[in-house]
């Protein structure tokens, strides 16, 4: 059994939480992405060192494309636009580095993310993480580093996740 995501819909992202309406209002408020966008969904990854990365992807409507400097400029709105609505959201941003921030992922219409959905069934805004490589197995004769290497079954434990 898989298990991702929250009871309430919403995404834990270092002390706070994003909910799908928040991303909608952000996005129709960003008039670059208003008319250009046809979904979304969000998810969150952890690296090896345990650093939590969130990421919206955004589903272009068929046939639209931004160049990168309007994608940049898009992003920079919309995350404006979500500090604005979602308080706990503008304090995380500011406490995080840059390269932590959360990030927008354009993808033209039905790739990415989007390619197996099917329009006759309700859309996940809220995904699993897509699956990282597996650990490779410490050589024979060497002690485990760490205890992920030794079990890396082992879900890691993130405070922010409940």
């Amino acid at each position: 059994m898989l298990h991702y995501g929250r009871a309430d819909m919403t995404v834990a992202f270092y002390g706070c939480k994003i909910a799908p309406p928040d991303v909608q209002e952000a996005l129709m408020s960003t008039p670059t992405l208003a008319s250009r966008v046809q979904s979304f969904t969000m998810f969150t990854a952890e690296n090896e060192r345990v650093d939590k990365s969130l990421q919206i992807c955004l589903e272009l409507e068929a046939g639209q494309f931004l160049a990168d400097s309007e994608a940049a400029r898009a992003s920079q709105d919309f995350f404006t636009e979500l500090q604005r609505i979602n308080q706990d959201f503008r304090e995380s941003w500011r406490m995080l580095p840059e390269v932590q921030r959360p990030h927008l992922a354009f993808y033209p219409a039905q790739t990415g993310p989007f390619a197996a959905q099917d329009m006759r069934i309700k859309h996940r805004y809220i995904q699993a993480a897509p699956n990282p490589a597996p650990a490779a197995k410490p050589p024979v004769g060497r002690r485990p580093a760490t205890r992920l290497e030794a079990r890396p079954s082992t879900k890691r434990f993130n405070l922010f996740d409940f």
